[in-house]
């Protein structure tokens, strides 16, 4: 790693961020992992927030929230360049490529109002099930809505079959850190973001 980094350096780039790759293993977690779904269910129930899938909703609804709801958190997330904004099209196109299921699409609302979200890339024939997105609406952080829709998506990839799943967040995502910690995740590798000024 370090002769990588001795490399990138010398050819003008520079190391700006930090992230982990993680693995948790659905088999030997499976007792538990369900558990802490029921135990964050009854919390969401406690709190009159509501728990869906995308085919529980109706669809152009969803995608007119989905988008709101990616523009107003993507930028809560460390990053070092902007993410462009979301559109119907850009999150239609997702929403419909082969690894992409609407009932894997978990949802948290207060309301009308969508406040988190958690979803897993499944491959179509063979590799690792990841995390494609996991926010939650900064104005309801802190009550466990976030681990309550990350809980529903785990507990769906064990009833699935799946025997692992995998992550990779920012070394700065402390919150999101926390929450995988507390999943089980084990670290697979480090993610290194570098950058070379153009010209």
């Amino acid at each position: 790693m370090q002769h990588a980094a001795n490399a990138f350096a010398a050819a003008g780039f520079q190391h700006v961020r930090s992230g982990l790759a993680q693995d948790l293993d659905l088999e030997s977690g499976r007792d538990r992992l369900l558990a802490m779904r029921e135990q964050t269910r009854a919390r969401m129930v406690e709190q009159g927030i509501a728990l869906r899938h995308g085919a529980q909703l109706p669809r152009a609804w969803f995608l007119e929230q989905t988008v709101e709801f990616f523009n107003r958190t993507m930028g809560d997330m460390p990053h070092t360049v902007d993410e462009p904004e979301m559109s119907e099209a850009g999150l239609l196109a997702q929403t419909t490529s082969p690894s992409f299921h609407l009932d894997r699409f978990w949802t948290a609302w207060d309301g009308d109002r969508l406040v988190a979200l958690s979803f897993l890339d499944f491959p179509v024939e063979r590799g690792n099930v990841w995390t494609g997105y996991t926010a939650c609406d900064r104005a309801y952080r802190g009550r466990g809505i976030a681990q309550a829709v990350k809980d529903e998506s785990v507990g769906q990839a064990i009833e699935l079959g799946i025997p692992r799943i995998r992550t990779d967040n920012d070394a700065e995502n402390d919150a999101m850190l926390a929450i995988n910690r507390k999943l089980g995740y084990v670290p697979v590798y480090e993610i290194w973001e570098w950058l070379k000024p153009a010209g």
